[in-house]
């Protein structure tokens, strides 16, 4: 095996508390590791980052000493790219699968001056100096988040219609958003909204749990609520007395179905808030978060480094020539996140990338397939098998049938750089 250029990988599970838990969560369900069925599986983490990194299945080294003493398999076009990380014999991008049953924090991910910056300044919080632009892939029936602040009239016509809002923010916060939002130039609308947004975050705390309370109550009352309004009372039973919850009302309220997916940019403000998800992002684990967590709140970073774009996000299905290869661009070469379905019964030939990869089978059985010195070789996949492919290696996928001796379609996950 240590020659190989597939081979594969154990990834890492991350516990965190807004997980779901124990067999319930689809982390579990993939991470082919013992279940607790006391404990959150909230994240898997497949890729070189420290803070989780994989190891090699049946060796237990870590894929980042593999790579070390097989820097080929990074790929030329990798190495060049990222020197910096080749050097370090690290992926740039890192893959996760999501599973959310309560609310992440509002939060957003600095870009690579940012990261930089704030690793040297306050280095105890961010230790990493990377960037981390992100693609969130829905693969429950239904992925809710919040991203991106909302188009400038529905923002206004919030203002309006929720007095508790308004009442937090204050009056000249509002008003002076109200009177910009329609017609002033774009650098005048921008600092209005990172007024408004500001004034959220920085209301006092006993002003936010009154305003809260009067809004629960109000909405409780009412015979007929918004789905926005509802989202206001769910958040608010898991995080009671906290200005994150506000949010909602700022932010674009996004439920993705199976198969659709997100880019977040740097420096654009989002919270996941329930369901399961496929995650590829650049190697960094930056958070600066400002509502909805117990964790430390940067609020006075995460208000100066937001972009304070509006309008809807747009939602990606895949660019697919063929029906079973479905593309999911992002403008950085950081990561490609793909999706191969296979009817059951059937072979698709992958062929080689130019960039190392990782493949995760989410669902049904099969096999890939390359050569090595001539000779065929074939490694089992089922669900959870995490499967490292060093670069220009071709590759053949073929769906079998289950354990049951039933037809099944065949669905794989890749992730690598984007690069030629």
């Amino acid at each position: 095996m240590s020659d190989s250029p597939v081979f594969e990988l154990l990834g890492s599970v991350q516990n965190y508390e807004w997980g779901k838990v124990g067999s319930a969560s689809i982390v579990a369900q993939v991470a082919q590791q013992p279940v607790d069925e006391g404990k959150p599986y909230a994240e898997l983490w497949m890729g070189t980052h420290a803070n989780g990194p994989s190891l090699v299945r049946a060796t237990g080294q870590p894929l980042r000493a593999w790579i070390e003493a097989h820097p080929a398999a990074l790929g030329d076009a990798l190495r060049t790219r990222w020197p910096e990380l080749s050097g370090e014999s690290q992926l740039p991008f890192l893959f996760k699968i999501l599973s959310v049953a309560k609310a992440l924090s509002i939060q957003a991910h600095p870009d690579k001056a940012l990261a930089a910056s704030l690793a040297v300044r306050r280095g105890d919080l961010y230790k990493d100096s990377n960037h981390k632009p992100e693609m969130a892939l829905a693969v429950s029936a239904v992925f809710e988040a919040l991203c991106q602040f909302r188009p400038r009239h529905d923002i206004c016509r919030s203002l309006q219609l929720s007095p508790e809002l308004r009442r937090v923010v204050g009056e000249s916060a509002a008003c002076q958003f109200e009177g910009v939002a329609a017609d002033a130039d774009e650098s005048t609308q921008k600092a209005a909204l990172r007024a408004l947004f500001t004034a959220l975050m920085t209301a006092p705390e006993d002003r936010v749990r009154s305003e809260l309370q009067a809004l629960v109550s109000r909405l409780s009352a009412s015979t007929s609520i918004d789905q926005r309004e509802q989202l206001a009372l769910r958040i608010h039973q898991q995080f009671p007395g906290d200005v994150g919850v506000l949010s909602v009302y700022l932010l674009n309220y996004v439920r993705l179905g199976r198969g659709e997916a997100i880019f977040l940019a740097a420096n654009e403000p989002h919270a996941y808030l329930a369901g399961e998800c496929a995650e590829l992002m650049a190697a960094s684990d930056n958070v600066v978060r400002a509502g909805l967590t117990p964790k430390y709140k940067d609020v006075e970073t995460l208000t100066s480094m937001l972009t304070y774009r509006t309008g809807a996000p747009t939602v990606l299905r895949g660019d697919s020539s063929d029906g079973v290869r479905h593309t999911y661009p992002a403008p950085i070469d950081d990561f490609l996140l793909e999706t191969l379905t296979l009817p059951a019964d059937s072979t698709y030939d992958v062929g080689g990338r130019p960039a190392a990869s990782i493949l995760l089978c989410f669902e049904g059985c099969g096999q890939v397939c390359w050569q090595q010195q001539q000779q065929q070789h074939t490694l089992r996949l089922q669900r959870g098998t995490v499967v490292f492919v060093s670069a220009h290696t071709p590759l053949t996928l073929r769906s079998s049938p289950g354990t049951d001796g039933s037809p099944q379609p065949l669905l794989v996950f890749s992730s690598t750089a984007n690069v030629c």
